[in-house]
C-alpha cells in the first residue's frame, strides 16, 4: 500500500464483482425468499389493518397484487 501527504493509506484498486444492481438481481434474490409468517398470521393482519386503517381498506378492495415498476431504461 502506498501512502499519501496525509497519511493515508489508499486502498488497492479492485474490480467491483457487481458495479451495479439490476432488476435481475432483485428477482434472483426473491426467486429463494421464504415466507416467514403462517397464512393465518398474515389473515389476521390484514383484518386488522382494514378494520383500522380505512385508507388501506379502500386501496385492497380493489388491487389483486403488488406491482413493482421496475424503470425499463437502465441508463442510470
Amino acid at each position: 500500500m502506498k501512502e499519501n501527504a496525509d497519511g493515508d493509506a489508499n486502498m488497492a484498486e479492485a474490480e467491483d464483482p457487481v458495479p451495479v444492481l439490476t432488476r435481475k438481481h432483485f428477482e434472483e434474490a426473491l426467486s429463494h425468499a421464504r415466507k416467514s409468517v403462517t397464512a393465518y398470521d398474515l389473515s389476521k393482519f390484514e383484518e386488522f389493518r382494514k378494520k383500522y386503517d380505512p385508507a388501506y381498506a379502500a386501496r385492497v378492495a380493489g388491487a389483486a397484487a403488488v406491482k413493482i415498476n421496475w424503470p425499463e431504461d437502465n441508463s442510470s
